[in-house]
């Protein structure tokens, strides 16, 4: 009933909702029957109950059966096998205590539920081995050690520079469609990312990083497989791992790529930390992610600054079930282009960008923002041209399509004014963070850092109350005079999990303790397939 019963279910899914990958949480519900057969194996049991094992396995082996068929949850073989099992292995034991205690029957008891559980252990890995094997080790391993020898070079040419990377593939990466679910690659290679997959994130990083135009998925992950220079800039991408160019990245000279990708330098990026006005902006009604980006650099910068101008496009279809064409005019300079096309429900689409590659649109992990290649400089501009193909465009948001051009020069000169207001020293490590600032007047100081309740701040010693830039990053307040702020991580609950977990290991001795007590009080009649 833990997992087929929504109360328990609920509960050792730690209150958070599980709609896909149903193990994500089982862990917490194989312990509970884990510690039920342990408590079932030391514990007496009486004739009554040994007389009737056989029909407790028989029933939970049926019950089991029929859960799957009001819910199924996986192939129904594996559950017939997981039935068959448990009545085995019930009937098994309740033959040997009928046989009484005869050591040769509890020998072969012994040795038949060993190979019982030795054959299911077996095929568990080979059903593991079928799901999770590596077509292509050579492949594999070819990209491990390619990627980690770039991060290491990009580290090692850094050194105490507080910085972030990114990337637009993975390993595992759908090239014909541009998708991938494999965003865990920063903790695999150790390095700061601005993407992430886990089961239990920080709903305010979601949130900011979707408004910013890094669209969420199923409330667990972030969908960056594309570099958006202006916003990957705002949170300190200094360097960008990718298989093609983008408007705007420079090909690192002195850090060679391995593999199809080659290391991009972003000379726009922000410092981790910087001086600003330190007025809390509060999120105020429902904006494209382009305008959102010119509002987040105007309050940091303290003026009006317009890095993104929307484009004019022009929408047509040659029938109903035709694609869409987007024609956009793309003026003439400095630009990186970006589009973004909503939809109220998903439809499952494709989309050609420009006629230089496709990408699967308004369905499971795809992004909303995507890069539109052009030609840059002079004599640049003219047309792109979006194709945007589905089976059914209901889903379609008809009129709130957005084209907008970056213009790199306005954001070379954001760039420039933040880096002026750089802290004096920046060194982050893992838990810890110190920034030493010295300023002329009272002010704050911005960190690209999400709040967390596990950070606590400290200026020149004493602990500061912060405040909230755009509901997400840290506003440290200054004194006039010279500023080293710290921020120490300590893992919230750390201290009542160990409590909890040392109340739990206590009391599950003492109950150990007391039923070994009771037995040696009461006569016995049973073999030694009792725990004995």
């Amino acid at each position: 009933m833990l997992f087929y019963w929504n109360p328990f279910y609920t509960t050792f899914s730690l209150f958070k909702k599980v709609d896909s990958y149903w193990y994500r949480y089982s862990y917490v519900g194989i312990f509970a029957v884990l510690f039920m057969a342990a408590y079932f194996y030391i514990t007496e049991t009486s004739g009554d109950d040994r007389k009737h094992l056989w029909k407790i396995g028989l029933w939970a082996g049926g019950m089991l059966v029929f859960l799957d068929y009001l819910k199924p949850t996986q192939d129904r073989k594996l559950t017939y096998y997981t039935a068959a099992a448990i009545t085995l292995t019930a009937a098994i034991l309740a033959l040997a205590w009928f046989c009484g205690n005869r050591r040769y029957i509890w020998k072969a008891v012994y040795g038949v539920l060993g190979i019982l559980a030795l054959f299911e252990l077996a095929y568990g890995t080979k059903l593991q081995m079928y799901h999770y094997h590596a077509s292509d080790v050579e492949t594999y391993r070819e990209y491990v050690n390619g990627t980690g020898m770039d991060i290491e070079s990009i580290r090692l040419w850094e050194g105490e520079n507080a910085f972030r990377i990114s990337q637009t593939s993975t390993r595992n990466h759908n090239k014909d469609i541009n998708r991938t679910a494999n965003y865990n690659e920063a903790l695999a290679f150790g390095y700061a990312s601005v993407a992430g997959y886990v089961s239990s994130p920080d709903d305010r990083q979601l949130e900011f990083l979707n408004r910013i135009g890094y669209r969420k998925e199923g409330d667990r992950m972030t969908v960056v497989n594309t570099c958006q220079i202006g916003a990957d800039s705002l949170l300190g991408v200094k360097y960008v791992l990718s298989e093609y160019p983008v408007n705007g990245l420079v090909e690192s000279d002195r850090l060679a790529g391995h593999g199809d990708r080659k290391i991009y330098e972003n000379p726009y990026w922000l410092p981790l930390a910087f001086t600003c006005d330190g007025q809390v902006w509060s999120e105020e009604g429902d904006m494209n992610p382009f305008e959102y980006q010119n509002r987040l650099y105007s309050q940091l910068a303290g003026r009006k600054m317009e890095l993104y101008k929307p484009l004019k496009y022009v929408k047509s279809q040659n029938g109903p079930d035709e694609p869409y064409i987007y024609s956009v005019g793309i003026p003439a300079g400095n630009y990186a282009v970006y589009g973004n096309i909503p939809w109220r429900k998903t439809m499952d689409a494709l989309i050609n960008v420009n006629c230089v590659y496709d990408m699967a649109y308004a369905k499971w992990l795809s992004p909303s923002v995507f890069y539109i290649p052009i030609e840059t400089g002079e004599g640049s501009g003219g047309q792109a041209f979006i194709e945007l193909k589905a089976d059914d465009y209901e889903g379609l948001a008809h009129g709130e399509e957005q084209f907008y051009a970056l213009n790199l020069e306005i954001l070379e000169e954001a760039s420039v004014l933040m880096r002026s207001r750089s802290a004096d020293r920046a060194f982050v490590r893992n838990g810890e963070a110190v920034f030493e600032v010295e300023t002329d007047r009272e002010t704050s100081l911005y960190v690209s850092i999400p709040y967390d309740t596990g950070w606590t701040v400290t200026n020149n010693g004493e602990t500061v109350e912060t405040g909230l830039f755009a509901d997400c990053m840290y506003l440290i307040p200054l004194d006039k005079g010279q500023n080293t702020i710290k921020m120490t991580y300590r893992l919230p609950g750390l201290t009542a999990g160990v409590i909890g977990t040392g109340i739990g290991i206590l009391l599950t001795f003492g109950m150990f303790l007391e039923e070994k007590r009771r037995s040696k009080c009461m006569p016995t009649d049973y073999g030694p397939g009792q725990g004995r």
